[in-house]
């Protein structure tokens, strides 16, 4: 019985060791994140944003493709997938006030936490301590694809083991605005009766022009 109580204390305590995740604390008394805008440049409440883990020495390069900002995976980028993991927190920006924001510290457009942010063994093949990340956030909360993104990134940004991590002091004083500016690398397709009917018209337009000669 002994034995067996140990065997069970060690899995658990295997499987503890190998699952670690991190919470990462944006916005912590005194400095508030804010001013994450829109592709207009305003800042806005609402939007949906995530954590990108770049799994290799950088982010890659180029823009993304389309993408639902609800599910968490590795990001493509010109119809290949790269090694950019994006980390859905199902979390979306907010307004920033009350006593522990106050003056240019608090506004509109904040993120404040991701919780349970993988590193470390816990299934997302590549993601590990000392990792690079960044903030990827998109202008609407209701629409699964999004034409515009925005994304920041600081040198303090890298992965801890476990536990809470706050990179509130890269926010200190009053934020820049930061516009969702970069466009989703591949275009919508054209619908199949639309190619139909354009390829219909260009037919008849020739069709037309042999009847005159």
């Amino acid at each position: 019985m002994k034995h067996q109580l140990l065997a069970l204390t060690l899995a658990i305590a295997f499987i503890s060791s190998a699952q670690a995740t991190t919470t990462l604390q944006f916005s912590a008394s005194p400095n508030g994140a804010t001013n994450f805008a829109n592709a207009a440049g305003t800042a806005t409440n609402g939007m949906l944003w995530g954590v990108v883990i770049a799994t290799s020495a950088s982010f890659s390069s180029g823009s993304y493709d389309t993408f639902n900002p609800n599910v968490s995976g590795f990001l493509n980028s010109g119809g290949a997938a790269t090694t950019d993991y994006y980390f859905a927190t199902a979390t979306s920006t907010q307004a920033l006030t009350g006593p522990f924001f106050n003056g240019s510290e608090a506004g509109n457009g904040g993120i404040t936490t991701a919780n349970n942010v993988p590193t470390t063994g816990d299934g997302v093949s590549g993601v590990v301590s000392g990792d690079k990340f960044g903030l990827l956030w998109l202008p609407t909360s209701t629409a699964a694809n999004s034409d515009k993104y925005g994304f920041f990134t600081n040198a303090a940004f890298t992965l801890q083991s476990s536990g809470v991590v706050n990179y509130s002091s890269v926010f200190a004083g009053a934020d820049p605005i930061r516009s969702a500016s970069s466009t989703i690398g591949v275009s919508a397709a054209p619908e199949p009766s639309r190619a139909i009917l354009a390829a219909l018209g260009l037919g008849l337009l020739t069709l037309r022009r042999r009847r005159r000669r």
